[in-house]
């Protein structure tokens, strides 16, 4: 990990060697069992305030009494166990995730928490104040997880229409919030990360859970069949391009959420071109450009 790459290198470093120490055991009377969009996890956690903060973000349908299956654990502390206050812990500019492994240890460490994998047990700093910290520690895991049963998950925001699933990408400030505040009566799914998923022969979209706006957790049990993909560029104008293959591949990679490409094992980048190909060969790829008279969604069809 080069900690260069921090506007506070020395807060990096603390983070490093505080995840570095920190038991992977501990006594907890604070547990708690979720499956997650088919990937089952056990949770503990250090004080009753981060189960409380979990168990607000997702629905009660996902919690278990028991998992069908072993799957990961997540163990969380409290920056108040270590008694660092909001300002020391998230005095970092940059949002970036960074990654480190050693042997069978991965260690990740952002703006809004710290965090340790050792094969299927994640342990994780974060500060139960604010959502973010919780919803990027499962961001830096889950979508390797979820593609492991074919789920990819992509930055991206996503509207019902007629009973269809409409996938909008776009970089950060290319407008996928902005496009959602537009929709209407329209159901959002989310408005930063949704789910990719095949079922039979088809592909359906869901929102994931793991951050962004989704003001109704009861719409993260439904899905949808997907419609078509958007890239989204905020303009004047209302018009829609129809990208060429090889441009629907590299904006549908792109859009791909924390596989991190280069770092992951050549199975895990093989298996997400082999969905990726399957995705823009079965449907049509945008360039849309949108205006705030939402005129544009004549053309979301």
């Amino acid at each position: 990990m080069d900690i260069t790459n921090f506007s506070n290198p020395f807060l990096c470093q603390k983070k490093i060697d505080l995840i570095e120490k920190v038991p992977t055991e501990f006594s907890s009377n604070y547990k708690l069992q979720l499956d997650y969009h088919g990937i089952p996890f056990s949770i503990e956690a250090s004080s009753e305030a981060i189960l409380k903060l979990i168990l607000s973000l997702v629905p009660v349908g996902w919690v278990k009494n028991e998992l069908s299956e072993p799957g990961l654990k997540l163990s969380l502390y409290s920056i108040r166990d270590f008694n660092i206050s909001s300002f020391e812990w998230e005095n970092e500019a940059s949002a970036e995730c960074f990654i480190s492994k050693t042997n069978n240890q991965e260690i990740a460490i952002q703006r809004d928490f710290a965090g340790k994998m050792i094969k299927d047990h994640v342990v994780a700093i974060i500060n139960e104040d604010i959502v973010d910290g919780f919803f990027n520690i499962l961001r830096w895991f889950m979508p390797r997880k979820l593609l492991g049963i074919s789920n990819i998950v992509l930055h991206s925001s996503c509207v019902v229409v007629d009973q269809k699933a409409y996938i909008f990408l776009g970089h950060s400030g290319y407008g996928k919030s902005t496009l959602t505040t537009l929709a209407d009566e329209r159901p959002v799914l989310g408005d930063d990360m949704n789910i990719l998923f095949q079922k039979g022969n088809d592909y359906y979209a869901k929102g994931a859970a793991l951050g962004g706006l989704y003001n109704n957790k009861s719409i993260l049990d439904q899905s949808f069949p997907v419609g078509a993909f958007y890239w989204l560029f905020k303009s004047s104008e209302n018009k829609i391009e129809r990208m060429e293959a090889a441009e629907s591949c590299r904006k549908f990679i792109s859009s791909c959420a924390n596989v991190f490409w280069g770092e992951s094992d050549g199975q895990t980048e093989c298996e997400m071109m082999k969905l990726a190909t399957d995705v823009i060969n079965r449907f049509p790829f945008y360039n849309l450009y949108f205006s705030l008279d939402k005129g544009f969604w004549k053309y979301v069809k």
